[in-house]
Protein backbone atom coordinates (compact mmCIF):
# COMPACT_ATOMS: atom_id res chain seq x y z
CA UNK A 1 0.00 0.00 0.00
CA UNK A 2 1.44 3.35 -1.06
CA UNK A 3 1.55 6.15 1.47
CA UNK A 4 0.83 9.70 0.42
CA UNK A 5 3.58 12.16 1.32
CA UNK A 6 2.92 14.40 4.30
CA UNK A 7 2.06 17.97 3.46
CA UNK A 8 2.16 21.07 5.59
CA UNK A 9 -0.57 23.64 5.15
CA UNK A 10 0.26 27.31 4.62
CA UNK A 11 -0.62 29.44 7.65
CA UNK A 12 -0.40 32.82 5.91
CA UNK A 13 -1.73 34.37 2.74
CA UNK A 14 1.70 35.43 1.52
CA UNK A 15 2.45 34.31 -2.03
CA UNK A 16 6.06 33.60 -1.04
CA UNK A 17 4.82 30.87 1.32
CA UNK A 18 2.81 29.26 -1.46
CA UNK A 19 5.84 29.55 -3.74
CA UNK A 20 8.00 27.86 -1.11
CA UNK A 21 5.46 25.07 -0.61
CA UNK A 22 5.51 24.32 -4.34
CA UNK A 23 9.29 24.45 -4.62
CA UNK A 24 10.77 23.05 -1.40
CA UNK A 25 10.71 19.55 -0.01
CA UNK A 26 8.69 19.19 3.20
CA UNK A 27 11.60 19.48 5.65
CA UNK A 28 12.91 22.69 4.11
CA UNK A 29 9.41 24.12 3.67
CA UNK A 30 8.80 23.73 7.43
CA UNK A 31 12.05 25.59 8.11
CA UNK A 32 11.00 28.34 5.71
CA UNK A 33 7.59 28.55 7.43
CA UNK A 34 9.34 28.98 10.78
CA UNK A 35 11.40 31.87 9.37
CA UNK A 36 8.23 33.44 7.98
CA UNK A 37 6.54 33.19 11.39
CA UNK A 38 9.59 34.77 13.03
CA UNK A 39 9.35 37.67 10.58
CA UNK A 40 5.94 38.58 12.03
CA UNK A 41 7.54 39.44 15.37
CA UNK A 42 10.08 41.80 13.79
CA UNK A 43 10.02 45.48 12.90
CA UNK A 44 11.89 46.97 9.93
CA UNK A 45 12.99 50.60 9.71
CA UNK A 46 14.35 52.21 6.59
CA UNK A 47 17.87 53.59 7.09
CA UNK A 48 18.61 54.47 3.47
CA UNK A 49 15.62 54.87 1.19
CA UNK A 50 14.77 51.63 -0.63
CA UNK A 51 18.18 50.11 0.07
CA UNK A 52 19.21 49.60 3.71
CA UNK A 53 16.95 48.49 6.55
CA UNK A 54 17.41 48.00 10.28
CA UNK A 55 15.47 44.96 11.55
CA UNK A 56 14.88 44.19 15.22
CA UNK A 57 12.36 42.47 17.50
CA UNK A 58 9.31 44.46 18.50
CA UNK A 59 9.26 45.36 22.19
CA UNK A 60 6.40 43.07 23.14
CA UNK A 61 7.99 40.12 21.30
CA UNK A 62 11.47 40.17 22.81
CA UNK A 63 10.55 37.98 25.78
CA UNK A 64 13.04 35.13 25.34
CA UNK A 65 16.04 37.16 24.25
CA UNK A 66 18.62 38.27 26.79
CA UNK A 67 19.49 41.23 24.59
CA UNK A 68 17.81 42.79 21.61
CA UNK A 69 19.77 42.37 18.41
CA UNK A 70 19.61 44.63 15.41
CA UNK A 71 20.21 43.24 11.92
CA UNK A 72 21.05 45.18 8.79
CA UNK A 73 19.43 44.11 5.52
CA UNK A 74 20.73 45.50 2.25
CA UNK A 75 18.58 45.14 -0.84
CA UNK A 76 18.83 45.96 -4.52
CA UNK A 77 15.37 45.58 -6.02
CA UNK A 78 16.58 46.06 -9.61
CA UNK A 79 18.99 43.10 -9.42
CA UNK A 80 16.76 41.27 -6.90
CA UNK A 81 19.64 40.95 -4.43
CA UNK A 82 18.99 40.69 -0.70
CA UNK A 83 21.60 40.25 2.02
CA UNK A 84 21.57 40.29 5.80
CA UNK A 85 24.41 40.44 8.28
CA UNK A 86 23.19 37.18 9.88
CA UNK A 87 24.26 35.33 6.65
CA UNK A 88 21.58 32.65 7.06
CA UNK A 89 21.13 32.20 3.31
CA UNK A 90 24.87 31.72 2.79
CA UNK A 91 25.01 29.29 5.72
CA UNK A 92 21.75 27.30 5.40
CA UNK A 93 20.38 28.12 1.95
CA UNK A 94 17.12 29.59 3.31
CA UNK A 95 16.19 33.26 3.47
CA UNK A 96 16.26 34.61 7.00
CA UNK A 97 13.34 36.19 8.81
CA UNK A 98 15.05 39.60 8.57
CA UNK A 99 15.06 39.58 4.76
CA UNK A 100 11.52 38.19 4.72
CA UNK A 101 10.39 41.05 6.98
CA UNK A 102 11.88 43.64 4.62
CA UNK A 103 10.25 41.89 1.66
CA UNK A 104 6.89 42.04 3.47
CA UNK A 105 7.39 45.70 4.34
CA UNK A 106 8.23 46.55 0.71
CA UNK A 107 5.24 44.46 -0.43
CA UNK A 108 7.44 42.09 -2.46
CA UNK A 109 5.36 38.96 -2.77
CA UNK A 110 7.48 36.81 -5.09
CA UNK A 111 10.82 35.51 -3.92
CA UNK A 112 13.47 35.51 -6.69
CA UNK A 113 14.19 32.03 -8.05
CA UNK A 114 17.91 32.39 -7.30
CA UNK A 115 17.02 32.09 -3.60
CA UNK A 116 15.65 28.59 -4.09
CA UNK A 117 18.64 26.29 -3.94
CA UNK A 118 18.52 23.31 -6.29
CA UNK A 119 19.22 20.73 -3.57
CA UNK A 120 16.17 21.80 -1.54
CA UNK A 121 13.76 21.49 -4.46
CA UNK A 122 10.90 19.02 -4.34
CA UNK A 123 11.23 17.70 -7.86
CA UNK A 124 14.62 16.49 -8.88
CA UNK A 125 15.65 16.07 -12.47
CA UNK A 126 17.07 12.66 -13.16
CA UNK A 127 19.31 11.63 -15.98
CA UNK A 128 18.30 8.64 -18.05
CA UNK A 129 20.52 7.05 -20.62
CA UNK A 130 19.32 4.46 -23.08
CA UNK A 131 22.19 2.55 -24.53
CA UNK A 132 22.03 1.50 -28.16
CA UNK A 133 22.08 -2.24 -28.83
CA UNK A 134 25.65 -2.31 -30.18
CA UNK A 135 28.34 0.34 -29.96
CA UNK A 136 31.57 0.48 -31.92
CA UNK A 137 34.78 0.70 -29.86
CA UNK A 138 35.22 4.46 -30.59
CA UNK A 139 31.69 5.21 -29.39
CA UNK A 140 32.40 3.43 -26.12
CA UNK A 141 35.44 5.67 -25.47
CA UNK A 142 33.44 8.74 -26.44
CA UNK A 143 30.66 7.68 -24.07
CA UNK A 144 33.19 7.19 -21.25
CA UNK A 145 34.69 10.66 -21.84
CA UNK A 146 31.26 12.30 -21.98
CA UNK A 147 30.08 10.61 -18.77
CA UNK A 148 33.35 11.53 -17.02
CA UNK A 149 32.89 15.17 -17.97
CA UNK A 150 29.24 15.15 -16.86
CA UNK A 151 30.11 13.59 -13.50
CA UNK A 152 32.92 16.10 -12.92
CA UNK A 153 30.49 18.96 -13.63
CA UNK A 154 27.91 17.42 -11.28
CA UNK A 155 30.50 17.08 -8.50
CA UNK A 156 31.62 20.68 -9.01
CA UNK A 157 28.03 21.90 -8.79
CA UNK A 158 27.43 19.86 -5.62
Amino acid sequence: MRQTPKKSKPWSHYYMEQQAQEAYNLRIFLKFQWQLRQATRLRAEEVEEGRIYKVYAQQRHSINESRNRTYIVVMDTQAENYSCICCKFQKDGILCSHILKVMMKKDISKRPDKYIIQRWKKKETKMFYTRPASLPEEASALRYNTLSLMSAEMVAEG
